[in-house]
């Protein structure tokens, strides 16, 4: 399996990981008030949105040649670094 497999899975996983929570988020915000239940789905949906957003990233880098893989992946890592972040202050948010 090539490096840019191997990244992809990679990043891949961590996108599955992101669901799983959302999952688990939908979950807290049905047994909470009403309130609590508009914050915590205004949450999740910015959630979801970074994910979606990361998938697109993740799309984007996976039609990258082998040689072209290199100079776009560091574009990725810069703009991934960011998703992660806005992904970690919405999970903190939620676990509130």
């Amino acid at each position: 399996m090539s490096d840019k497999e191997l990244y992809i899975q990679k990043i891949q996983s961590e996108i599955n990981e992101w669901k799983a929570q959302i999952e688990l988020f939908r979950a807290k915000a049905s047994s909470a008030t009403a309130d609590a239940k508009i914050s915590i789905n205004n949450n999740i949906k910015a959630f979801e949105e970074k994910v979606e957003e990361g998938k697109a990233k993740l799309e984007e880098l996976s039609k990258s040649t082998e040689s072209t893989f290199d100079s776009m992946k560091k574009t990725f890592e810069t703009k991934w670094e960011i998703i992660k972040t806005a992904i970690k202050d919405t999970t903190k948010k939620l676990n509130a």
